[in-house]
């Protein structure tokens, strides 16, 4: 198992698109929601076509991580601005064991 997710290229919206307020953080709540929802009719399918939810699920990233960048965009979000946050949260995590095995508790689910 890989110990990094490399996600595909990610195109931005038009800045006309674009604006620093609050819908275009709301947007990232929409899309979160989305996924949520197609995650608990995958997991509620008892089975179902598995390459048909995993379709459906990977559409619904893809929509977020779209909404993500184009926050990150519009709130002038660098990518280097994302790789020092990454590597703080990366001592973060290490510091709490979760790159490593062991029992998921309620606070890692």
């Amino acid at each position: 198992m890989s110990t990094t997710y490399d996600f595909p290229e990610i195109r931005l919206f038009h800045p006309c698109r674009q604006r620093r307020d609050k819908w275009q953080a709301l947007k990232i709540l929409e899309e979160t929601s989305e996924l949520v929802e197609t995650a608990k009719q995958s997991l509620k399918s008892n089975g179902g076509e598995r390459t048909q939810w995993q379709d459906m699920l990977a559409y619904d990233v893809c929509d977020l991580l779209q909404t993500l960048a184009n926050f990150c965009d519009a709130y002038q979000i660098s990518p280097n601005h994302l790789a020092l946050a990454m590597h703080r949260l990366d001592r973060v995590s290490e510091d709490r064991g979760m790159f490593g095995p062991g029992e998921r508790t309620r606070m890692h689910r």
